[in-house]
């Protein structure tokens, strides 16, 4: 906001690069790769700064962070990242159409080198949609107001006709977990299904 933007863009960098394996520092130099936890301590700072990340000067600090392989991590940082989730868009209404955009965008993620990230134990598809599900349902709870915009966004991302049969029964197997947990949904969704 002073116009030094060197450590802010340091910190876009270090969600940008988020998949990038640890690399223990060479001997008399500078570690400069993130261990495979600090991402998290990152989270959770940023969770406690939601008031100047509402800023339009934060904008491209927040895409970054929700870009960043949260699923592929461990079970705490799927909290911390929830949290800040729910932070975000209870500080900032107009974050809640890319934060449920960046969740719906990850219904046809079917193979695990997708989501999974160097220095975590590797993330099973049924655990990746437990918490991407998790976190959404916990969202919806906490904001009523979202099944309109996700009933849109569920519309807009089914995939087109010739992406492959993987695809569509990764976005399909989505589709049917939110009909558990979003019965204003049901027949929306059954809709777009057929």
């Amino acid at each position: 906001l002073r116009g030094n933007d060197g450590q802010y863009d340091t910190l876009k960098e270090l969600f940008a690069s988020d998949k990038q394996r640890y690399l223990p520092p060479v001997v008399g130099e500078e570690d400069d790769t993130l261990k495979p936890h600090e991402l998290q301590v990152y989270v959770m700072a940023l969770t406690g700064c939601i008031p100047i990340l509402k800023d339009k000067a934060c904008n491209g600090l927040v895409k970054t962070i929700l870009k960043c392989s949260w699923l592929g991590r461990d079970d705490d940082f799927v909290k911390v990242f929830t949290h800040f989730l729910a932070a975000l868009v209870s500080a900032q209404g107009s974050y809640l159409s890319p934060v449920l955009a960046m969740m719906v965008g990850k219904f046809s993620d079917s193979r695990p080198s997708v989501w999974s990230v160097p220095d975590f134990p590797e993330v099973s598809r049924e655990t990746m949609r437990d918490r991407l599900h998790g976190t959404l349902q916990y969202l919806l709870q906490m904001f009523p107001s979202a099944v309109p915009v996700l009933e849109n966004l569920l519309g807009s991302n089914f995939p087109f006709p010739d992406q492959s049969m993987r695809v569509h029964m990764a976005y399909v197997d989505n589709l049917l977990r939110i009909k558990k947990y979003v019965p204003l949904l049901r027949d929306e969704v059954l809709d777009l299904i057929l």
